[in-house]
């Protein structure tokens, strides 16, 4: 039979047993008619394509026949339709590929068919049939139109046939736990036919591709109506499949770590440590772009199924896979030179930034110009720079009144020359505060009966800098705590839960999350949860009220956190939980959603390591059956420059 004829016979036969016909000895000479090529393949009503707003088949537990039979019919249509598109493409590019290219695919093609043949016997005996359910035109939508050959390859080789190796392999299981031999080992015979189909892919391209890696030769080529998500399952990922394919390691790992929406409008994530300096239109210093491009992945911890993560530059593979490994669902990552195409391929949903800030607010006009109403937000109001004020905060911390003697609520005081601050009536143990810096930073602490001439320096450049300096009585601390909110859009406060900070120069050095109380003393035990309550949260509460309040007013939503400290004087001890407002998500959050995703009752530390000490680390982590973290010292940013993520259940 001659090859075109073959294949015309297959898209224009309305009858399946034309369309699994073998072709015998195939005579490969040259077209010499023009063959049209239609816009869909003749079908039979049993095999006609569904509806668009067909429904989707709910699949039980694959106990019944009828399940199982149902499913098989899912893919007896998948096996057809790649029947068809393999036709059609050895019509459309008859004059653009060698004999060899039309060899391998007139094979895969009839490997197909036998996929086919094996899966409508199977129906049968499942007392299913053709016509039980609407067959879905996806694949052909998809791939009928391509213009080239490496197209084709990387559509169906590459894409839709990569990710059959892991339905294969899934649903072998699943039938095989189901007490169905049968169908398991049509299933392996699928399985290990596709390997080869994979390969014809894999090799067609290598041959191609003269000047970039497979993974970029791909994207180059994948038609747009698809993703490389497309090229896997969500439930496994079969690795050795893949090898056995001939597909570079890097390459697999490409697919593996890939993911993107396929229809949701994806949340866009964006990091900007700098939001309080970015407020007050303060230029960051170089540390902080660092610290940007370092910790910008543990954002991923915050990030749903689907997802986007926009970021300076794109996040390397081997952090991707830090949490992959501890199944974390990763984002679709761009970089902020990527958005048009990030525009090209998706409608954009909320734009979640670590901090607002003018700065945040210009980088994504682009995509806040395409949003849809219901996903607009706006990013920037000049009033919101006061909320990263220190002086702004004393200000509002002066209409607290304390009910209980253990609430430490006086403000700070707010000094503009340094002879006014000599001249308080503060103590000479003080600590001094400049009005804008970043959390724990910005700190002193002085003697004011005994001021050094870096003292001196230091406050007179923070007055000219920022307009003057706070100022309040240095306390001893035992404990310092932060707590997690967020003042949704419908003005209601939403807790997310208390992390213990450790802190170092007035710094937070790390965040502990958990049952951490079992390692406290009795004093403090005592202290915290008098009369069975929890003096830390109810403190916290009644201050983060206070803050709604204000922040509802200003037309202010969005995260925000409270810091706080119990300090003893005189053997009382008290809870301070106005130390500092950060209205924006801050490492406290990162590391509730890390300790949210191990085992109950862990109690977990996420800190910010240099690299000497990164290199003692492990990098060590196990995860019990149900898919949370059961141990871990694990580096979250291995390939940070100078900040290191250091994630480790105690």
């Amino acid at each position: 039979m001659n090859l075109y004829h073959f294949a015309q016979n297959i898209l224009e036969s309305p009858h399946i047993e034309d369309k699994l016909r073998h072709p015998g000895k195939i005579d490969y000479s040259p077209l010499k008619e023009n063959l049209s090529l239609k816009s869909a393949p003749e079908r039979s009503d049993a095999y006609s394509f569904g509806k668009k707003d067909s429904k989707k088949l709910q699949l039980g537990e694959l106990n019944s026949d009828r399940d199982r039979g149902l499913l098989l019919l899912m893919f007896m249509n998948h096996e057809l339709v790649a029947i068809e598109l393999m036709a059609h493409a050895l019509i459309k590019f008859s004059n653009s590929v060698p004999e060899e290219f039309q060899r391998g695919l007139v094979q895969t093609l009839i490997d197909e068919q036998k996929h086919c043949r094996l899966y409508l016997n199977r129906l049968k005996e499942l007392s299913c049939q053709a016509g039980d359910l609407p067959l879905s035109s996806f694949f052909w939508d998809c791939l009928s139109k391509v213009e080239t050959p490496q197209a084709y390859l990387a559509g169906m080789s590459l894409t839709l046939e990569q990710a059959n190796l892991d339905f294969t392999c899934y649903y072998k299981t699943l039938f095989t736990q189901a007490g169905d031999k049968k169908t398991a080992d049509i299933l392996k015979l699928v399985y290990e036919d596709e390997i080869r189909h994979v390969q014809f892919g894999v090799d067609w391209m290598n041959k191609w591709n003269k000047d970039s890696s497979f993974w970029d030769y791909y994207l180059r080529h994948l038609p747009t109506a698809l993703d490389p998500s497309r090229a896997k399952s969500n439930k496994y990922f079969d690795m050795s499949g893949r090898l056995s394919a001939q597909m570079d390691e890097a390459t697999i790992l490409q697919f593996k770590l890939h993911n993107s929406s396929k229809g949701r409008s994806p949340n866009i994530w964006t990091f900007n440590p700098g939001a309080e300096l970015e407020s007050h239109k303060i230029s960051p210093r170089k540390n902080n772009t660092i610290a940007e491009d370092d910790l910008c992945p543990l954002l991923i911890s915050l990030c749903k199924k689907d997802d986007i993560l926009l970021s300076n530059k794109k996040i390397s593979l081997s952090t991707l896979e830090r949490f992959y490994k501890l199944k974390f669902p990763l984002p679709e990552n761009f970089d902020f030179q990527q958005i048009p195409q990030l525009l090209k391929k998706h409608k954009p949903g909320f734009i979640k930034a670590w901090g607002k800030s003018p700065v945040a607010e210009k980088k994504t006009t682009a995509i806040t110009k395409l949003q849809s109403t219901s996903f607009k937000q706006t990013l920037w109001q000049e009033p919101w720079k006061n909320l990263y004020s220190k002086k702004f905060q004393a200000e509002i911390y002066r209409q607290l009144i304390s009910e209980n003697d253990f609430f430490d609520l006086k403000p700070a005081s707010f000094f503009k020359t340094i002879e006014s601050l000599l001249e308080s009536n503060l103590s000479s143990d003080i600590l001094l505060k400049a009005p804008l810096a970043t959390t724990g930073r910005g700190c002193r602490r002085v003697s004011l009966k005994n001021l050094q001439n870096d003292d001196l320096n230091w406050i007179n450049g923070n007055i000219k800098r920022q307009g003057g300096i706070l100022a309040e009585a240095h306390r001893e601390r035992l404990a310092d705590f932060s707590a997690q909110y967020e003042l949704l859009a419908n003005g209601k406060l939403k807790f997310y839960g208390l992390t213990q900070i450790e802190t170092q120069a007035f710094a937070n050095t790390a965040n502990i999350c958990g049952p951490f109380h079992q390692h406290w003393s009795k004093e403090l035990k005592k202290f915290v949860f008098a009369n069975g309550g929890n003096c830390i949260k109810e403190g916290f509460d009644k201050v983060a009220q206070l803050w709604a309040k204000e922040m509802i007013e200003m037309d202010f939503s969005g995260p925000f956190a409270l810091d706080g400290f119990i300090w003893k004087e005189f053997e009382t001890l008290y809870f301070r939980p106005i130390c500092e407002l950060n209205p924006r998500i801050t490492m406290g959050r990162i590391a509730l959603e890390l300790n949210r995703a191990c085992q109950g009752s862990s109690i977990s530390r996420l800190s910010i390591i240099n690299k000497t000490e990164s290199s003692l680390v492990s990098n060590t982590s196990q995860m019990n059956p149900q898919g949370k973290i059961k141990a871990a010292d694990i580096i979250l940013t291995p390939d940070a420059q100078q900040f290191f993520a250091h994630f480790k259940i105690i």
